[in-house]
């Protein structure tokens, strides 16, 4: 029996967000960065909501996963958090960190350590947010960004 914890991959893409647990042969989830956003409902009220969980007052809809993008909804749009690799729009990509965690990996964040890829060209402003995100809002007990560079390195050597 061990104490250790399986920490957490992320690798959120302009394309798709993969994760799962370090160590595993491939990622336990892998579905599209892409989400439906509906801003306004039918009567005019809005309210934030993922994966069907209400949540905060004047907040878009997100409709995250390959299932949930395939249904027609009114006044949907699909947006992507991401724009060159970066996060652009940090209420969806908590969206989509959140509906992992949620469906996915189905555990509290605060009980894995968190390791993240990062585009070469991120700016250190937008890595600090992402480190105050995870360390204030999911209470993770550590958090590694590495370069997606590195990560193809690395698992290129395991490979060969």
């Amino acid at each position: 029996f061990s104490d250790e914890v399986g920490a957490l991959v992320f690798d959120i893409g302009s394309y798709t967000v993969r994760a799962g647990y370090a160590g595993e042969d491939c990622p336990k989830v892998d579905f599209p960065t892409a989400i439906g956003m509906v801003v306004e409902r039918d009567d005019g009220s809005t309210l934030m909501e993922i994966d069907g969980d209400k949540g905060k007052q004047g907040g878009p809809t997100y409709y995250i996963d390959t299932n949930a993008l395939r249904v027609p909804r009114e006044n949907m749009e699909a947006i992507s958090p991401l724009k060159n690799g970066m996060v652009e729009d940090w209420d969806s990509f908590q969206a989509i960190l959140d509906h992992t965690y949620k469906m996915h990996v189905k555990s509290e964040a605060s009980l894995h350590p968190v390791l993240m890829s990062e585009a070469p060209w991120n700016t250190r402003a937008k890595r600090e947010k992402l480190t105050e995100l995870m360390f204030e809002h999911y209470n993770i007990p550590a958090f590694f960004l590495c370069k997606t560079a590195v990560l193809t390195a690395f698992i290129h050597h395991l490979l060969h």
